[in-house]
């Protein structure tokens, strides 16, 4: 089914599982992470600040609807990563093809439905005057593009369920470097300003998928359409698109309740002044850099807890949530020390300054939440590992929470007009859900547990 990059997650060390395969998915997120740095970079330079917040500001509100993309459509890969450690080809190869049925439709509604709603959404984030033009043009190209974001992160993930987090990453890395020079043909060369920027994100995305699809069809069966006996494969079944969506609707669900939170806070943020606003934007720009490890790190626990709860061994189930944590920590540690020291020199990468008020609420933006980064890690192993056991409805309770702190820190924020609260209103949101997602933990692994003894399975604990 797979080649020799695929990783069998269901034997070998989990710490040395979780981090071969974090390592492509980190050095693939940098890779995105820095093409969306690319283009605030060349949009503060070659067009003004006001266009950088412009692209910051719409970059928040696009979240809420592409954060219910990528979450649904990552979210569509569990069932597949549960098949790939139970070692059932063919229910693999039928939950691809029900998942592609679903990601497909999600993303064709959201494309067509959501770039009516890009003003409105502006306007409730009570985006300044000075960019609305600016942000609305950047924010109804992303929106049209969508489908391209689903249709990426669908098969991104399916590589992934199958254990390839290599083929991911030089699929990214060619885009991004297509990326760059898009972005300076689009902004430099033919002056189309924010609408340039926005254009050539959903052209590379584009580029990933065709790459990904292209990988997946002649390396891998997942798109054979009848088995051996002439089964067809690829029929709809509505038995499991009910579970798919069980597993991929929460996730999407959550992300764009996370991305929802972080829109009332820019809100929060805008209401205080285009200082406030673009000092949270330049350093958020940063900050969701550095933090990619972290990501990585729980998504490759979602994988292997996945292929684990398909191969129902809870010993390593265990210990691999101990040695995601474990590396959690150590990376938050680091990124932290090293995020500090080069926060003046990061800023003015992006601003041109480091002196400037916007520079140095960005920087005092960095050291606040930095300093939070073990609770992040935390919080990010403990979600990804109920999710990857398959309850992803669950786990919309940890989102609550943050959406709950997110709100909550803003709306304090504002009453005594501090952009310092604003800072610490994120480590809120990532503490309460930590707590969230502990609690789902400790009740879930012991329950599986159970279930699986009553079923007759035997259960190493």
């Amino acid at each position: 089914m797979t080649d020799k990059k695929t990783l069998n997650m269901t034997e070998g060390s989990p710490f040395s599982l979780i981090l071969r395969f974090a390592l492509p998915l980190v050095l693939g997120s940098l890779l995105q992470q820095l093409y969306n740095f690319a283009d605030t970079a060349i949009v503060g330079r070659c067009i003004s600040a006001e266009a950088l917040t412009a692209v910051g500001v719409a970059g928040s509100a696009g979240f809420m609807f592409l954060g219910f993309a990528i979450g649904s459509s990552s979210g569509f890969c569990i069932p597949i990563s549960q098949s790939v450690g139970a070692g059932d080809r063919r229910e693999v190869i039928r939950n691809f093809w029900n998942g592609l049925y679903l990601a497909t439709v999600i993303g064709l509604v959201m494309s067509l439905g959501a770039g009516a709603l890009s003003r409105p959404i502006l306007v409730m984030m009570k985006t300044p005057v000075t960019i609305m033009e600016m942000a609305d043009d950047y924010l109804t190209i992303i929106f049209f593009g969508l489908i391209t974001s689903v249709w990426y992160n669908y098969f991104a993930g399916v590589m992934r369920a199958l254990g390839d987090s290599k083929r991911p990453f030089y699929f990214l890395l060619v885009s991004s470097v297509l990326n760059v020079g898009m972005n300076l043909l689009l902004i430099v060369v033919i002056p189309m300003g924010v609408a340039g920027a926005a254009l050539a994100t959903v052209i590379c995305q584009m580029i990933s998928t065709v790459m990904c699809f292209v990988y997946l069809s002649r390396k891998t069966d997942v798109l054979r359409i009848r088995d051996e006996e002439g089964n067809l494969l690829c029929a709809l079944s509505w038995k499991r698109i009910r579970r798919i969506c069980m597993m991929g609707i929460p996730l999407g669900l959550q992300s764009a309740i996370c991305s929802l939170g972080n829109v009332v806070l820019q809100g929060s943020v805008n209401t205080l002044g285009a200082v406030a606003a673009g000092a949270k934007v330049c350093g958020e720009r940063i900050r969701s850099i550095v933090s990619v490890p972290m990501d990585s790190i729980g998504i490759a626990t979602a994988t292997f807890i996945g292929q684990n709860f398909g191969a129902r061994n809870m010993k390593r189930i265990r210990a691999g949530l101990r040695s995601a944590v474990f590396i959690e920590l150590c990376y938050a540690v680091i990124a932290f020390v090293v995020m500090y020291l080069l926060r003046a020199p990061l800023v003015a990468l992006l601003l041109g300054t480091s002196t400037s008020p916007e520079a140095v609420g960005a920087m005092q933006y960095l050291t606040i939440l930095g300093s939070m980064f073990p609770v992040l890690g935390c919080m990010m192993v403990c979600r990804n590992a109920v999710q990857g056991m398959g309850y992803s409805a669950a786990s919309l309770g940890s989102s609550v929470m943050e959406i709950v702190g997110r709100c909550v820190g803003g709306l304090v924020a504002v009453h005594f007009e501090s952009f310092l609260l604003i800072c610490f209103s994120a480590p809120l949101a990532w503490f309460l859900a930590l707590i969230c997602n502990i609690c789902l933990c400790a009740w879930y692994i012991p329950k599986t547990a159970r279930d699986w003894k009553a079923k007759g399975i035997s259960v190493e604990t």
